[in-house]
């Protein structure tokens, strides 16, 4: 797909390999680093002759769970080459109380080009009953689609009879809490459980729904 839009496609089993470290600084000006857990690549570009930019969005949970290997001494230690971006303010602001690292807010929400130049594609909420979608890639503690699910049955009868609830997520992180999540909503007349699905068949569940929800715990 990003090879049809003309981008270059490289796949890397390495990326903390000095060939592959030796290879960056040589033959790029900027590269982009997405998430807390390619720490270790940062690591390795830290103080060369290339500019990093690395872009955050994991909650606090994440930086606990990594531990020591991202202390205050790792974010200190961060040459001018680094610029790290923050998912929103509140990453930004975890960032800085707890390591005080200064970064940039660049928030979600970049548009996408699906449904450009189809005018407004929003439909009339239905009057008997409201679609609800809870769509993530895994079901896990810090997502808390436990908390969705025993929101739901605590809905008052009329709410519940009138409302419907999607959720979306795999278990291949914490099967233990996804058959949890799982038998929660086995227990519920207006809700269900289905597989991850490919971004296409995505954008259908979102035509379909009213609402789209997006649990937490952080």
């Amino acid at each position: 797909e990003f090879e049809s839009m003309g981008m270059t496609v490289t796949v890397r089993e390495d990326m903390q390999s000095q060939d592959f470290v030796a290879e960056a600084e040589a033959g790029y000006d900027d590269i982009l680093v997405n998430t807390l857990l390619m720490y270790k690549m940062v690591s390795c570009l830290n103080g060369r002759d290339v500019r990093v930019h690395w872009w955050i969005h994991e909650p606090p949970m994440y930086f606990t769970a990594i531990g020591e290997v991202v202390s205050v001494g790792f974010w200190q230690g961060l040459g001018d080459n680094v610029k790290v971006y923050a998912a929103g303010d509140f990453v930004h602001g975890w960032l800085k109380e707890s390591y005080g690292r200064e970064s940039y807010v660049l928030n979600f929400g970049v548009k996408d080009l699906n449904g450009r130049g189809k005018g407004n594609t929003y439909r009339e909420v239905s009057a008997d009953k409201v679609t609800f979608l809870i769509p993530s890639i895994v079901i896990q503690f810090v997502k808390g689609q436990d908390l969705m699910a025993e929101a739901i049955r605590r809905l008052p009868g009329e709410y519940a009879r009138r409302s419907k609830y999607i959720f979306l997520g795999d278990d291949w992180q914490d099967k233990g809490f996804y058959d949890l999540v799982a038998e929660q909503i086995r227990g519920l007349e207006n809700a269900s459980l289905l597989p991850a699905v490919e971004r296409n068949s995505l954008w259908q569940l979102m035509k379909q729904a009213d609402c789209i929800v997006a649990p937490s715990r952080e």
